[in-house]
This record gives structure tokens, C-alpha cells and sequence, in this order.
């Protein structure tokens, strides 16, 4: 009996750290006046070929749609200040929906050419990342331990209260 209870809190702590592991990241920069975004589902799995909407910060109607490339980026270019949806779907169970703030700023934004001694005039770029929320390690592995600490512990409960 003990052994199926440990079986089953094993496969449970599996699948919940799998779970886990396949959460969609998006993250943004800015290179005025495109936004790129990248999705993945880890800094290094990009979701290749995901489709993308694009939805205007007035009205929500949608603004552009399309794919992600190979590095699960996509770039569009905002035509209005404020909070941009972004929806991304890879068609295997994998959504998420971002938002990205695109302040007044943006569209003042421009690029100063610096020339450097005996090479061609290159432009600064401004870049602003966005953060992505992530569940750090520790608390996929303290919250697979609840589980699986809290089903045996109704277990026993169960079958202390039969005798």
C-alpha cells in the first residue's frame, strides 16, 4: 500500500514540475518605432511558428496578426501611445497573454548618429526590456511537495478516521 501512495505522489511531482517547465515566456524590447517581442518557454526553447495577434490599446480591435519566426520573435509597430495586447497561441495547448506599455516618449524617441574614427556612422538604439514572470525553482519544487505531503496526508486522515 505504502509503495502505490509513494508511486502516485512521484508521478503527481512529475507531471506538476512538467507543467511547470512548459509555461510560456514573453518578453519585449523596444527599438523605437518597432516593439519586438519573444516567446518562449524557457530563455533558450523559443515556440517556433506560434500565431500572433496584435490588439490597440483604444478599442482592443485587433491591430496585426501574424507568426513567429525560428527565435519565436515577432516585431510590430505601435501607431498609438498606451497598454498593447499581445495573444500568443502555438496550437499545441501553449497560450499566453502579455500586455506592453507604449508610453508618449516612444515616438520621440530618436536616434542619435555618433561617429567613430575611420568606420561607417552607426546608430545608438534605446532598449527597454520588459521582465517576464517566472516561477523560480524552489517554489515549483515546495509547491510539488505540498501536493504530494497533503494527498497522503488525507490518505492517512481517511484511513484513520475507518478504524
Amino acid at each position: 500500500m505504502q509503495k502505490r501512495i509513494f508511486l502516485v505522489s512521484f508521478i503527481i511531482l512529475a507531471v506538476s514540475i512538467t507543467a511547470f517547465a512548459h509555461a510560456v515566456l514573453i518578453e519585449f524590447n523596444q527599438h523605437s518605432p518597432v516593439v519586438v517581442m519573444r516567446a518562449g518557454f524557457s530563455k533558450t526553447s523559443a515556440m517556433k511558428n506560434a500565431a500572433v495577434e496584435v490588439f490597440a490599446p483604444e478599442n482592443g480591435a485587433l491591430y496585426q496578426s501574424g507568426q513567429t519566426d525560428a527565435s519565436g520573435r515577432f516585431a510590430f509597430v505601435p501607431d498609438a501611445a498606451g497598454t498593447w495586447t499581445v495573444k500568443v497561441d502555438d496550437g499545441r495547448g501553449h497560450r499566453k497573454t502579455a500586455s506592453y506599455e507604449v508610453t508618449a516618449s516612444f515616438f520621440e524617441t530618436q536616434h542619435v548618429e555618433v561617429e567613430k574614427p575611420q568606420k561607417a556612422v552607426e546608430k545608438e538604439i534605446v532598449i527597454r526590456e520588459v521582465k517576464t514572470e517566472q516561477i523560480p525553482l524552489i517554489y515549483r519544487l515546495v509547491f510539488g511537495l505540498s501536493i504530494i505531503f497533503g494527498i497522503t496526508g488525507i490518505f492517512y486522515g481517511l484511513k484513520a478516521k475507518k478504524k
